[in-house]
């Protein structure tokens, strides 16, 4: 999981690098900081069990189960 985190960091700082450098000609500035990117963004829990969550997705995909 650390591994993982790290590598999504790492991704989110280039994404972030990019994005600012394609905006600098055309006097564009980012205003959100990478550091609150990546240590202020809350969290979501989803408190649901997993057979809500999967009966959530079986709704919004208009499947049939048990027919």
């Amino acid at each position: 999981m650390a591994r993982y985190k790290q590598i999504q960091r790492d991704l989110t700082y280039r994404i972030y690098i990019s994005d600012s450098l394609q905006n600098i000609p055309q006097n564009k500035f980012l205003t959100t900081r990478y550091y609150d990117l990546i240590y202020n963004t809350p969290q979501k829990t989803d408190n649901r069990t997993g057979d809500e969550i999967a009966a959530d997705v079986i709704n919004r995909l208009g499947l049939k189960v048990g027919e």
